[in-house]
């Protein structure tokens, strides 16, 4: 690479398939994955799982290493470097995204890709593919996955989607199919018998990096960039990170995006081309760089634009069941929307804004839509947390709920299990929040909504009975009031001792 003026550190971002030079600590993985692949592509399509923790660099696997190596040929899959290699995310809108790609390798038209990969996904390599390759052959790597979950609510689209790639591996060409996965979300695949082959003899898990690929992470890039390295930078960045490293010399998953910040930090601060301990410490060393990053960018923001700062985060945003934040792709239109950038000069205050964070490393933008860089961002970032404190609170209530109304159909709609008082009082209040914000809380089905109806039903029938009761109550009150006034009254009309006659005494 050579170039000094780019940074071979990629901060939360993931590294992409032109930076493989740069891209080091994950040589193994690429070949493990190659391995797996090869031998399930000598005669037929395949589909491969590839999942990992979030922050175990599935995504810069993927992208920044198997893909250039299949473009080089790299054994086994040495006729590779022939077969063009398609890269997606499935986005909200997974059979368009899927198109897209098609179109930009092979040509033709994308709604008719569209409507060929809904109704005859099979027939499509081999009528609008123009590859060069003798077997015509083709790699398709599906990055994200979870956002089929995350982002698609129309579970008939999954199914389509699912069955295109499917058909795509099963077809004349036998396509390699790469999907890269959340592991998180892995169970949710399970669902499709199309992947049932796959989870059980074609799962590549992706495993957190030991102590000598971090090494490698750090002073890789740095040589291949042309830079010098302080002596003793790198030991005290990963002592920093043997805080959390698990006990089979593993690191966790979040200690590369912590360290890949820590390091864009410092290579901000090189000095004549060299990465220096006082650069590593004034980025706010591994621990701190994330936080003191987005604490920075967002003290330098105008009052006005820290509030629209927030609903763009919230936008890119999802609340999973446990109150667990993920990251979501959004839109333009969508982060327009969130900031109420109705007008062209409040859209253009919005470019700005995220110009300004994507600059930092805090989001990545593309041509149409923006995402948080990495979910490091979501767990090391107070203020986030404290934003999205309420929407939390919200999360755990609608939790609660969906798993009380199961219990109560479970047992036969005991109203015994009804939501009474304050819980009926603060679901309800709830509802509209979670109106307004439907991919975090999707619409219930009708076994939550009979339960609120029922619990509402119960509560106004209870208010009902309490008012007789206090008003049968207060009934006898009264009327034990009345008795006791004419108690009274008939004491104080007896006749008084001394007006009593008595008896004469016996002659």
């Amino acid at each position: 690479m050579g170039q000094v003026n780019v940074s071979p550190y990629q901060g939360l971002a993931p590294f992409e398939p032109e930076q493989a030079e740069v891209f080091f600590g994950r040589a193994q993985a690429t070949r493990d994955l190659l391995g797996r692949l090869g031998p399930r592509l000598e005669e037929r399509g395949t589909i491969l799982l590839v999942s990992g923790s979030s922050g175990v660099g599935t995504s810069s696997l993927l992208r920044a290493g198997l893909m250039p190596a299949l473009a080089e040929g790299a054994p086994p899959l040495t006729g590779s470097a022939r077969w063009p290699c398609l890269l997606m995310t499935p986005t909200a809108d997974p059979l368009r995204a899927l198109a897209e790609v098609w179109v930009r390798a092979f040509g033709g038209q994308v709604e008719a890709v569209r409507e060929r990969l809904c109704r005859d996904p099979r027939d499509l390599p081999s009528e609008l593919s123009g590859t060069d390759a003798p077997d015509g052959r083709f790699i398709l790597v599906v990055d994200q996955f979870e956002e089929l979950f995350t982002l698609v609510d129309d579970e008939r689209e999954r199914q389509v989607f699912v069955h295109a790639l499917h058909a795509m591996a099963d077809g004349p060409r036998g396509a390699g199919v790469v999907i890269g996965v959340r592991a998180a979300h892995r169970d949710r695949c399970a669902a499709y018998p199309q992947f049932a082959e796959a989870l059980q003899d074609g799962h590549v898990i992706v495993e957190p990096m030991t102590g000598s690929d971090l090494r490698l992470a750090v002073a890789g890039p740095a040589a291949a960039a042309g830079l010098e390295i302080e002596p003793g930078l790198v030991d005290l960045a990963l002592s920093e990170l043997g805080e959390v490293r698990a006990a089979d010399d593993r690191y966790e998953p979040g200690a590369l995006p912590w360290l890949s910040r820590a390091l864009l930090g410092t290579w901000e601060r090189r000095e004549n081309g060299r990465l220096t301990i006082r650069g590593y410490e004034e980025s706010g060393r591994v621990r701190d760089s994330v936080r003191r990053t987005a604490d920075e960018v967002l003290a330098g923001l105008p009052p006005e634009d820290r509030k629209m700062a927030l609903r763009v985060f919230r936008r890119l945003m999802v609340l999973t069941a446990g109150g667990r934040a993920e990251r979501r792709r959004a839109t333009l239109a969508e982060i327009h929307a969130a900031a109420a950038a109705g007008s062209a000069e409040r859209r253009e205050r919005v470019g700005a804004l995220l110009s300004v964070l994507a600059g930092r490393r805090l989001l990545t933008l593309d041509e149409d839509g923006a995402e948080i860089a990495h979910d490091a961002l979501l767990s090391g970032w107070p203020p986030l947390r404290q934003w999205l404190e309420p929407d939390l609170t919200a999360q755990a209530l609608y939790d609660g709920l969906i798993e009380e109304a199961g219990r109560w159909a479970d047992h036969g709609r005991d109203s015994a299990f009804l939501y009474r008082g304050a819980r009926l009082l603060a679901v309800q209040e709830a509802g509209p929040r979670w109106e307004r914000d439907p991919d975090s809380f999707p619409t219930p089905g009708p076994t939550v909504m009979e339960f609120v109806a029922a619990s509402a039903t119960a509560a106004r029938k209870a208010k009902r009975r309490r008012g007789l009761v206090i008003g049968g109550m207060a009934v006898l009150l009264v009327l034990a009031v009345t008795a006791a006034i004419l108690a009274v009254a008939a004491r104080q009309d007896a006749p008084t001792p001394e007006a009593r006659p008595y008896p004469r005494a016996c002659g």
